[in-house]
């Protein structure tokens, strides 16, 4: 479709590359912004986006589709965003916020949201084997840490170390999938 500005910024060109930016910009930031709810973070993923592109943009060429390769990075960088909010501290205490239950429990579809993220934890636990789960159950639902877990089952705490970051993996894994599709 731009094929002649693709080449252009393959060669590189400012101008070219301005052009595509304010061609696909837009796009780009309402995709992101529809996944993250989040317009600081939204702008970040976009400027990102278009930083890659710029730095890769020898590699870039003008038989492939342009727009689908934009939006495979973006599509990268929301994932790599929601990992690290996953993995956060932080992430996980606004989770347990009073502020968040309050928002969740007045709103409806939030609500569908929750439950269908409940089950959807209920669901993967299930597949683990039942040592895991009892591991599960006891790290996240009874907060004991790995040294009390280690102690009750007669394993040790690298041995409950080990399965938690596994059990979490696979959540994780099951999850971003998940955010992809109710998002």
């Amino acid at each position: 479709m731009h094929a002649h500005l693709v080449r252009q910024l393959a060669g590189g060109s400012k101008e070219a590359f301005t052009q595509l930016y304010s061609l696909y910009s837009a796009s780009i930031y309402g995709f992101v912004l529809r996944l993250t709810k989040s317009t600081v973070d939204s702008e970040d993923i976009l400027q990102e986006t278009f930083i890659r592109i710029w730095d890769n943009r020898t590699k870039i060429s003008a038989d492939m589709s342009f727009k689908s390769y934009l939006f495979q990075i973006t599509y990268n960088l929301v994932i790599d965003h929601f990992r690290k909010q996953i993995n956060s501290v932080d992430f996980e205490s606004f989770i347990r916020s009073d502020y968040y239950q309050q928002v969740s429990e007045n709103n409806t579809e939030q609500q569908i949201t929750v439950e269908e993220y409940r089950r959807l934890i209920a669901q993967t636990v299930a597949k683990l084997t039942p040592r895991q789960q009892e591991i599960f159950r006891m790290s996240r639902e009874e907060e004991l840490s790995a040294r009390e877990i280690g102690e009750r089952l007669g394993i040790s705490d690298k041995t409950v170390n080990n399965q938690v970051s596994l059990i979490l993996a696979i959540l994780k894994a099951d999850l971003l999938i998940f955010l992809f599709y109710v998002i």
